[in-house]
């Protein structure tokens, strides 16, 4: 079943069930971002696989707001990824920050589940500048992170 989601995906494929979402964003035929939507727990999971682009923000927060319209309310994002992939260029960092500015208080608790260094940097540069909690969880400990998403301990 398609709901219309493809347009707000550059290149992706959509399987939507009652209430699991899974979209692709891709770039050249390659995929750069996983994106999965679990609607009854109130979690967005987004798998980067590739450097980030300023599109690649503006597409995620076509999806966190078409969830807020729902009349949903999202209790966590986690971004799980072996290792942190950087961005393109310094347009899409800044289009980063704007997402993160104009999102923050729509979610709850955020899980940065990841190896690289930058998931133990990145709740102490974050916590004090915005409202949701961010906790670091080693890149295998996905089921620790959406298990404190839900419970927030």
């Amino acid at each position: 079943k398609n709901d219309g989601m493809a347009c707000h995906v550059l290149r992706g494929i959509n399987n939507i069930s009652q209430n699991f979402k899974w979209i692709t964003f891709t770039r050249s035929g390659e995929i750069m971002i996983n994106v999965t939507v679990m609607k009854e727990e109130g979690v967005i999971v987004v798998e980067p696989t590739g450097p980030l682009e300023h599109t690649d923000f503006e597409k995620l927060a076509k999806e966190i707001d078409i969830y807020s319209d729902d009349s949903s309310r999202l209790v966590g994002l986690i971004i799980h990824t072996k290792l942190f992939p950087g961005w393109v260029d310094f347009n899409a960092f800044l289009q980063h920050m704007k997402f993160v500015k104009g999102h923050h208080k729509a979610i709850q608790h955020i899980a940065i589940v990841t190896d690289s260094r930058l998931g133990t940097i990145g709740p102490v540069i974050a916590n004090p500048f915005i409202s949701a909690q961010v906790k670091h969880f080693e890149y295998d400990n996905i089921n620790e992170a959406k298990q404190w998403i839900k419970t927030g301990v």
